[in-house]
């Protein structure tokens, strides 16, 4: 019975978090591993292999609990984007219409987003991870 006691007496301590409120502009800049052109990389890249410098700008404009959508923009295009916190209200996924993207948020107003877009889903492939900063 003491077992159970001290379990039940536990269980604040090892609740989950609350789902962090994401709703605002996050900007950022990397160097993406590009094949081909298109979409937020210039069109004159043909069909080579690139490592383009590229800034992002990701506004997130409404959340509902661990779901939430918004826009990623760089100077050539922009997209929709929706995504989902993971169970640990820290990291979880996004896809926009072409691709897919994981993320860690590390603090309050940091997070990784690590990028995926293969070859087949557009003019190009593309795989970049950039370190984003609230506004």
């Amino acid at each position: 019975m003491k077992h159970i006691l001290f379990a039940i007496a536990l269980l604040p301590a090892v609740a989950l978090a609350e789902v962090p409120n994401i709703v605002g502009t996050w900007t950022g800049q990397t160097t993406a591993s590009v094949y081909g052109s298109g979409g937020h990389h210039p069109k004159d890249l043909g069909s080579a292999f690139n490592f383009r410098p590229i800034e992002m700008t990701y506004v997130f404009e409404q959340q509902k609990g661990r779901n939430f959508h918004g826009k990623l923009t760089s100077r050539a295009d922009s997209e929709i984007l929706v995504g989902t916190f993971s169970r640990d209200n820290k990291t979880g996924i996004m896809v926009d219409l072409d691709g897919r993207f994981s993320f860690d948020l590390y603090e309050t107003n940091k997070m990784e987003v690590c990028y995926g877009h293969p070859l087949g889903t557009g003019n190009n492939a593309v795989a970049a991870c950039i370190e984003l900063t609230r506004k």
